[in-house]
Parts: structure tokens; C-alpha cells; sequence
């Protein structure tokens, strides 16, 4: 797949489905909206290095995104300190939209070998101050880094460590989440934690079957998944 394109439009999938699609970044860098498009379980995004990682967009930053599924695997395997904010999500990476009748099956992934800078993981977006509604995730969200170099920047939030949830890791301000369910387990380790470079003060890492961090309600959501957090030294 060529780089990554930025369209400010509307992909509108038609209701097709695509396949077979390899690659080390999303679709598209960034979208306006989208609706009606399955990315399928033959498809996988496969990153190495930070970013915005995610099947169909790095950043959504119209009004909707709508009946869009994920079932392609999405990673991020690293083997040094990253530099910059890792934000890893099924559908996209960092969300202004309001997503609605969207579903992840695929599992997400982020490793890193030596330490991490902030990071947002979750099965629909990394990061949303958009709505969420009648969403679901059902993939395997899973975090592991020895420990936390820096703090992450994700648009106008900052200090950020590492947030994992099962639909959002970082939910922003009037982003409600309503009706809507996660079944995926979530895995969080940081296997080195007497490293860490940092002090998390009050913004300490947090992880949760729905969302890691919110600003925003939560209300009519369910989550079947269970949450394993292995912080250890």
C-alpha cells in the first residue's frame, strides 16, 4: 500500500468490504467522515514505529463515522524507546467524529521492547472526543512495555502515560458513550516499572473493559471482557 493519503471528504464504503490489504499505516492519514465499509480478517496493519496506527485511518476529524467493521489485526511491535506518542485503535487512531454502529473484531497490539512514550490503546479509537453510540468491540486489546519514558501529547491533551480500554483508551470532554459493549480481553503489563522516568502524579496509567480514561459519561454500556493488569518490578 502507497503512504497513506489525507482525504477530507466522506469515504463512503457502499456497503463493499475490503481484503487482502498489508501494510504498516492505516488507509488513509487522515478522513473526514465514513460510513457503511468492512475492512476484513484477511487484511492487517503492521506498524514498527510510533504514530497514529489503525485499519482505516490515522485521524477522523468530520462529524460521523458510522457502520464501519474492523476484523484485520492492528499492531504496533517496537523494539526501542519510542521518540513520540504511540495511538493505536481498530478503526482509527484519533477520532473528533462521533462513531456509531461501528464494531473491532480485530485484535490490537502494541509491544515495545525497551520503553515507551505515552500511549492509547483500544479496540475503536485511541483517542475520541467524539460520541460513541451502539458500538462494540470484540477483539483482544493487548499493552507490553518494560516502562514509561515520557509522557504522550495526543491534539490538546497532554501528559499522557498509557490508557488501554476495551472501545476507547482516552475519551474526551461532552464525548458521551451510550449503548455500547465490549467482549474483548484486555492485557496490560509493564514488566519493569522501577525504570520509570517519569512522575504520573495524578494522571497515572489507567485501563478499563470500556475506556481507560474519561472526561465524558458513560451510560447503557456493558463489558464482558476481562481486564488482566500485570505492573510489576
Amino acid at each position: 500500500l502507497p503512504a497513506a493519503p489525507m482525504f477530507t471528504g466522506t469515504v463512503n464504503g457502499n456497503n463493499f468490504t475490503i481484503s487482502n490489504l498489508k501494510a504498516d499505516h492505516p488507509i488513509f492519514a487522515a478522513i473526514g467522515n465514513a460510513k457503511d465499509l468492512t475492512i476484513d480478517e484477511s487484511c492487517a496493519i503492521s506498524a514498527s514505529k510510533a504514530g497514529a496506527v489503525a485499519a482505516l485511518a490515522g485521524e477522523a476529524t468530520g462529524t460521523y463515522i458510522t457502520n464501519v467493521v474492523n476484523k484485520a489485526a492492528v499492531s504496533v511491535v517496537m523494539t526501542a524507546a519510542t521518540d513520540a506518542t504511540v495511538v493505536v485503535g481498530g478503526i482509527v487512531a484519533i477520532s473528533s467524529a462521533k462513531m456509531e454502529n461501528c464494531k473491532n473484531y480485530g485484535a490490537i497490539t502494541y509491544t515495545n521492547l525497551e520503553a515507551s512514550h505515552g500511549a492509547l490503546i483500544a479496540g475503536l479509537a485511541g483517542y475520541c472526543d467524539g460520541a460513541i453510540a451502539k458500538c462494540e468491540n470484540h477483539g483482544n486489546i493487548t499493552m507490553s512495555i518494560p516502562t514509561l519514558s515520557n509522557h504522550g501529547l495526543v491534539k490538546n491533551t497532554d501528559q499522557i502515560p498509557v490508557h488501554i480500554g476495551g472501545l476507547v483508551a482516552n475519551l474526551g470532554v461532552d464525548a458521551p458513550m451510550t449503548e455500547s459493549v465490549n467482549n474483548g480481553n484486555i492485557d496490560y503489563d509493564i514488566t519493569n516499572i522501577e525504570d520509570l522516568a517519569v512522575s504520573c502524579d495524578v494522571n497515572r496509567p489507567r485501563m478499563g473493559g470500556l475506556v481507560g480514561m474519561t472526561r465524558s459519561s458513560i451510560t447503557s454500556c456493558v463489558n464482558n471482557g476481562k481486564v488482566d493488569v500485570n505492573v510489576a518490578t
